[in-house]
């Protein structure tokens, strides 16, 4: 919980409510509780199924009522957790250094894993070049050797 993260676990005070969603979610698809997906994705890696999981997948994928679920609201679940030390480009207001982002259960479930942010440089694209850059870039290309074999489609 003091790492950046994504799924979670998330770094949260003892006194303060968990967030929660307080929507109603009439889908026209099946809703499933996170432990469903979970359970979901369990399975699907396995490489051979028992009677067991068969059932149980076909439970899952057999769609839920929506008004069989619990009444809200309900808890959301953990998708990033951002230390401003981990990510240190991202503006973070005044006095806060955690950034933490929560989603209803019925709409995502992330996979929990730690994250390891990295700072990368994003060159414009070709076509936002001016052409005079454009064929200078093309030309330093050519001139070490590589041609457009392992440059930038221009």
């Amino acid at each position: 919980m003091h790492e950046s993260s994504v799924g979670g676990p998330l770094l949260w005070p003892a006194g303060e409510p968990w967030a929660s969603c307080s929507q109603e979610h009439d889908a026209p698809f099946g809703l499933t509780t996170p432990e469903e997906v979970r359970t979901l994705r369990r399975i699907r890696a396995l490489g051979v199924w028992t009677d067991e999981d068969h059932a149980e997948v076909s439970r899952i994928n057999a769609g839920h009522d929506p008004s069989l679920l619990p009444e809200g609201p309900h808890p959301l679940v953990p998708v990033a957790q951002l230390y401003a030390r981990d990510v240190p480009d991202l503006p973070f207001p005044e006095g806060t250094d955690l950034l933490q982002v929560l989603w209803c259960p019925y709409e995502l479930v992330p996979v929990p894993c730690v994250l390891h942010p990295e700072q990368v440089l994003e060159y414009p694209a070709a076509h936002d070049l001016d052409p005079g850059s454009a064929r200078r870039i093309r030309r330093w290309n050519q001139d070490r050797g590589r041609g457009n074999r392992h440059a930038v489609t221009w």
